[in-house]
């Protein structure tokens, strides 16, 4: 005898016009929560920069830079890196043989013009005190010959005697034009001298004031740049020696052009770092369109420009110099504020941290049974349920 199978009768209240409710899974509610949120992803990507503020920045302090004004070569390096420099304080020692040649070379001269300036004035002394005896003696042989001109002594002297007095007058004459002469030149070519003393030793004293023994001290406070000379290194006339970063921390963002939105002066932002959001607010706006750093361009995209902006930022946080940042309109933290008071987000965030807590304890109760079931399995021992 064959047992067959009974065929199922369908029941009564399942017919095919009935209206079957249907179940909706957590699985479906996933799956659009998912494909909602690739189309909101999407529409960021192609319109998002139109509408929204979101720029990339650089964190900057005002740069102050120290280059080399001389050929030299670095004999010491006084500080780190980063390191805290106080006004005046002593930061390299050079050493330059160009330039301690010109000051050997401007001294040379110096003392030269010294020499000779102080042997001008002598001779012009001299000439002073010897033009007066000059000009007497020439007086005495002009009434000397004054009086032979005379009728009365015309007759009584000779020819010779004559003669003798001319030759006095003339001898008197030129040595005392020669003398003028002489001191007027002397007095000219002095004041020369003194004024070549004068440029000659401003130029040493500024030469030597510049050079300072080969010791470059902080023009101001603030601190060292990551990038040193080194000891022994040789330097150029122009060449960078160092940067000193001083002042507050400020953000220098790239904000894309031609877009919906406008932005001016005295509007709050928020720059991010990461993790970090702090407030900031818009100072100026160049009027300068540039490609932004090579850190913020895409690999196989084209190259981007954006108006540089200056933002303040109104935390007294201090980010690194160089830091990259973000900076976004201040809807995002109003947004996030709404988000926060919002009264049925609330109670998401309880029931969510109910689930947890929930599903926390049930597994701490699996964990525990299994270590139970672990140790009576060692020991041979029947299983817990």
């Amino acid at each position: 005898m064959t047992i067959r199978k009974l065929k199922k009768r369908e029941k009564l209240d399942n017919l095919q016009t009935t209206r079957r409710a249907t179940k909706r899974g957590l699985g479906r509610f996933i799956y659009l929560g998912i494909m909602a949120g690739i189309c909101f992803l999407a529409l960021d990507f192609m319109v998002g920069d139109l509408v929204l503020l979101r720029a990339d920045g650089l964190v900057l302090r005002e740069r102050h830079i120290i280059g080399a004004t001389y050929p030299a070569q670095i004999r010491k390096v006084m500080i780190k890196p980063g390191q805290t420099i106080c006004d005046g304080d002593k930061l390299l020692e050079l050493e330059s043989h160009e330039v301690l040649s010109n000051i050997a070379s401007l001294s040379s001269r110096y003392a030269k013009l010294v020499s000779q300036l102080a042997e001008d004035s002598s001779k012009l002394q001299s000439s002073r005190s010897m033009l007066p005896l000059a000009r007497k003696r020439f007086r005495m042989a002009s009434i000397l010959r004054e009086k032979y001109q005379k009728p009365a002594f015309m007759s009584v002297i000779t020819n010779r005697e004559n003669r003798a007095v001319l030759n006095d007058l003339y001898l008197a004459q030129k040595d005392t034009t020669e003398l003028e002469s002489r001191q007027s030149s002397l007095s000219s070519k002095i004041v020369l001298l003194v004024d070549a003393k004068e440029e000659l030793r401003s130029a040493l004293k500024e030469l030597k004031r510049h050079y300072r023994h080969g010791n470059i001290h902080a023009p101001l406070s603030g601190f060292a740049g990551a990038k040193l000379p080194n000891t022994g290194q040789v330097v150029k006339s122009g060449d960078t020696l160092l940067e000193i970063f001083s002042g507050p921390s400020y953000v220098l963002a790239f904000v894309p052009t031609g877009t919906l939105y406008q932005i001016k002066p005295g509007n709050k932002v928020v720059v991010s770092n990461g993790f970090q959001d702090m407030d900031g607010e818009i100072t100026e706006l160049l009027p300068i369109a540039k490609s932004l750093p090579t850190e913020f361009q895409q690999s196989f995209g084209t190259k981007k420009q954006g108006q540089i902006v200056r933002i303040k930022l109104l935390n007294t946080l201090d980010l690194p110099v160089y830091t990259k940042v973000t900076v976004k309109g201040d809807h995002w933290k109003k947004a996030k504020a709404y988000l926060q008071e919002s009264e049925i987000l609330k109670k998401a965030r309880g029931k969510l941290n109910s689930l947890w807590a929930m599903a926390t304890n049930r597994s701490r109760t699996i964990l525990t049974w299994a270590r139970a079931n672990y140790a009576r399995l060692n020991k041979k021992q029947p299983l817990l349920l």
